[in-house]
């Protein structure tokens, strides 16, 4: 994950940085996490990874959640050559 992650969540909150991205899914309590149908594109330097996913657990606040939806991730091959996460986006499916 880049020092200067953004994420988008199902719910429309931004965050924009990766201490608070790891903050938030390390109060996050998955039971199960299900990936459909993942698929990877790469374009010179850059990927993008897409799927679908079904996920169970607790949020930070305690709330248990049953959530199913998509997202997108994109993926930059640094100078190093080590290849980190720079943006993620998911979108909820509608109960």
């Amino acid at each position: 994950m880049a020092d200067n992650f953004v994420q988008t969540s199902g719910d429309g909150k931004v965050t924009t940085s990766k201490g608070a991205a790891l903050a938030t899914a390390k109060a996050e309590k998955f039971t199960s996490m299900e990936y459909i149908d993942m698929k990877v594109y790469a374009f010179g330097n850059t990927a993008v990874a897409i799927a679908g996913f079904h996920a169970t657990g607790t949020d930070a606040s305690g709330k248990a959640f049953d959530e199913t939806g998509r997202f997108t991730d994109t993926w930059t091959k640094m100078p190093s050559g080590k290849w980190l996460c720079v943006a993620s986006q998911d979108a909820l499916a509608v109960k």
